[in-house]
């Protein structure tokens, strides 16, 4: 997947702009420059038909959560396991601007009884920021939550369905200076939306293939176990 550009308003090209000072000094001595709270969210579904082999049903390949980390974040150096549920993974570029983001979060995932895939995301951190715009960095705050589960249709041998859902929030103290530019809202909006669909671009090419291959492993484990 190639790195995301994302265009902005005309009175967002110039780092220029963040250098200017607010009017008012908000309390803290006049010149300082004051922060918004803004707050901003994305979801996202997936529906995806798949041949359910009724031997390895998809409750049970679900319940590897690892292949599901692997395939949502192939690079591996982008990821890296912290426990036996808990990822540091680092999503690709961003070109923003005049200045290229990158974003890092932790992720914990885990199956419940039933087979369904749960995706927890926390500890978000950004690099390369510019120097005007640092102080964002220590202020945002992310949730992501997930879920991936199978449903089967009441016909035999109609398969199974792959259902998902995610929804992304972040908030953050925004210099006021970025916050009210025309653009900025819908640029973050913009960012998130990128985010969740390169997941979801990954898992619709990749999950029917890795499960078809799950399968094909349990039949050889199952095979070899019989010869023994």
């Amino acid at each position: 997947m190639q790195r995301g550009t994302l265009a902005a308003s005309p009175a967002l090209a110039s780092p220029a702009l963040l250098r200017r000072r607010p009017r008012t000094g908000c309390g803290r001595g006049f010149g300082a420059l004051c922060s918004v709270e803004r707050s901003y969210s994305c979801s996202r579904s997936l529906t995806l038909p798949l041949r359910d082999d009724s031997r390895w049903p998809v409750e049970g390949y679900l319940r590897h959560t690892e292949r599901v980390v692997l395939l949502s974040f192939p690079d591996q150096a982008r990821r890296q396991r912290l426990s036996a549920d808990t990822w540091r993974v680092r999503l690709l570029p961003f070109q923003l601007l005049w200045f290229t983001l990158r974003v890092a979060c932790s992720l914990r995932t885990w199956a419940d009884e039933a087979g369904a895939l749960h995706v927890c995301g926390r500890e978000m951190t950004l690099s390369g920021l510019p120097a005007e715009l640092q102080e964002l960095a220590s202020t945002v705050v992310l949730r992501v939550d997930g879920q991936l589960l199978s449903t089967r249709a009441a016909a035999a041998g109609s398969g199974a369905t792959m259902q998902g859902a995610v929804r992304l929030r972040i908030a953050a103290k925004v210099p006021e200076v970025v916050a009210f530019v025309p653009g900025v809202d819908g640029l973050v909006q913009r960012v998130l939306e990128q985010i969740l669909y390169r997941i979801e671009a990954s898992l619709r090419t990749s999950l029917p293939l890795d499960y078809s291959a799950w399968t094909r492993e349990q039949q050889a484990k199952a095979a070899q176990q019989e010869q023994t």
